[in-house]
């Protein structure tokens, strides 16, 4: 979805979605170049360490759209979907975030490793205020992996995992397509 920017906050607090066309496109350059020298980069589709991108992310506009968005910076994880490494989802809704370590904290349940890396489901509320920017480095189109969103299924709140295909019926689904740039 791509809108004027007096319109951007009031879809992405309808739709749960708003495209930012070329936000990027300035550092693409200096992305490349990171990701192009991680170690197995054509194996992989998670990196394990994204501490090296963070000096370009923060010059470029996506610290400006967390705070615009979600009045904080985000958090991130970098996937890599390529020919050698690519997978498909079945319609879900994301439940946990990554933390950098396990601390027994009420609210917070349903701990997983994850190659590594402790996740948790946080409590719904802080849930809410999060957002996922979705950094594109290259174009995605109807053929090669794009997300497919259901437009507002966020306000619907949690709910059983079983509920999520009347939740799509309900609203609808929304392809998103971007060009390289686009956040």
């Amino acid at each position: 979805m791509t809108v004027n920017d007096n319109d951007r906050l009031s879809l992405f607090t309808h739709a749960g979605a708003v495209c930012f066309p070329n936000a990027i496109t300035a550092q693409q350059a200096a992305f490349d170049s990171i990701l192009t020298q991680w170690p197995g980069k054509a194996a992989a589709h998670r990196f394990p360490d994204l501490r090296p991108l963070a000096p370009i992310v923060a010059d470029s506009a996506c610290a400006a759209i967390a705070q615009d968005l979600i009045g904080q910076s985000a958090r991130a994880v970098l996937f890599d979907k390529t020919k050698r490494a690519n997978w498909s989802l079945a319609w879900h809704r994301d439940r946990t975030v990554a933390v950098a370590a396990r601390k027994n904290v009420a609210g917070f349940d349903n701990w997983t490793l994850k190659r590594g890396v402790h996740h948790v489901e946080p409590p719904f509320d802080l849930l809410v205020e999060m957002a996922t920017l979705w950094i594109h480095l290259d174009d995605v189109g109807p053929d090669n992996g794009p997300l497919d969103s259901a437009p507002g299924s966020h306000r619907l709140g949690l709910g059983p995992e079983h509920a999520i295909a009347q939740a799509v019926r309900d609203c609808g689904v929304h392809t998103c397509e971007a060009r390289a740039g686009d956040v």
